[in-house]
């Protein structure tokens, strides 16, 4: 097994015991990473958290004071803390103030109605994003959008002249890059700008994970033969998330995007076959193999191909977010 693409993780149910440390200790010096579920090995195998990356904590069994205890005792070690079964917004912020730094859980993945956020340079920015994904939103138009805003104009000029597109000459204006880039490549770039101004200050895991969602839907939309709609379901996992990031209803937020009745079902939480991408992606993330099975049958996908197109989007991600934090506070 690949070791970059495989997480080795050690269940609650495993009976502690010498060999599983033996074993770990093996795979350890095999260059994986080793996961261990919160139970039992923290009191009779303490050697074990010597080896291990991350550890994980459920939400939902584990006492609130146990979950605090083991951020400040285990993450204090440079262990990566993962909080498992987060279900509303309040568990999600204080996980993350304890400082766990991965998520996972039905908050991340199932909309819910929350309050509308009154803010207006919030709703200045929804207000950019539905204008920007109009079908008649010209070329001149966003131009003049990215330059009313000057961090966009410098991160759309990072951007470009990265190692992404590797052009051999400088790209020193919007409206050079507009025409190198093609306007829906600008569109995706601007939608994820956009979602982190809304989204601060969550957590920038909820916005790597919604950007390695839109990135993993366009690739298997292009392997599947789905040239024409690769955009829509790179927006479609985009927004899929934009609940979790700002207090907004979200049949409000998706009335008003220019997007299929079908891709505004998706993103409200219903399955149908163009949802079928997202749901693999989201199955293979919470390890529900028969659901993670039934959409690759579904879209007609070999299971094996997963996981290196995931681990590629998610590695994207992570550059485009490590891009837009390099230049600081984008607004």
């Amino acid at each position: 097994m690949p070791r970059q693409a495989v997480i080795i993780e050690v269940a609650g149910i495993v009976e502690p015991s010498c060999e599983i440390v033996e074993v770990c200790k093996n795979l350890k010096r095999q260059g994986y990473t080793i996961a261990l579920t919160e139970g039992e090995f923290f009191s009779k195998l303490p050697e074990l958290i010597a080896i291990v990356d991350i550890v994980k904590v459920d939400f939902l069994a584990i006492p609130t004071d146990r979950q605090q205890w083991i951020a400040k005792e285990i993450g204090s070690r440079r262990i990566r803390l993962m909080a498992e079964r987060v279900e509303t917004r309040a568990d999600f912020e204080q996980a993350a103030a304890w400082g766990y730094t991965y998520f996972e859980g039905s908050f991340f993945s199932k909309p819910k109605i929350i309050s509308a956020d009154s803010s207006t340079a919030k709703r200045a920015y929804l207000e950019m994003l539905q204008e920007i994904n109009l079908p008649g939103f010209t070329y001149r138009r966003m131009e003049e959008t990215i330059k009313s805003n000057a961090a966009f104009s410098k991160q759309l000029l990072k951007y470009v002249n990265g190692k992404t597109f590797d052009f051999r000459t400088p790209i020193d204006s919007v409206r050079h890059a507009l025409i190198l880039l093609g306007k829906k490549e600008v569109e995706k770039w601007l939608s994820i700008l956009i979602i982190w101004e809304i989204s601060r200050p969550i957590s920038e895991e909820i916005l790597i994970l919604a950007i390695a969602r839109a990135r993993f839907g366009e690739i298997m939309a292009l392997q599947m033969g789905l040239q024409s709609l690769s955009s829509e379901i790179f927006f479609m996992g985009l927004f899929y998330l934009i609940e979790c990031m700002v207090n907004l209803p979200i049949e409000n937020f998706i009335a008003n995007l220019p997007v299929s009745s079908e891709e505004k079902s998706v993103v409200l939480g219903k399955d149908n076959n163009l949802g079928a991408i997202l749901y693999l992606v989201i199955s293979y993330e919470k390890g529900r193999w028969s659901q993670f099975s039934y959409y690759a049958a579904k879209c007609n996908i070999n299971e094996m191909e997963v996981p290196s197109v995931y681990l590629q989007s998610l590695q994207w991600a992570e550059e485009i977010v490590v891009m837009i934090n390099s230049n600081g506070d984008a607004g």
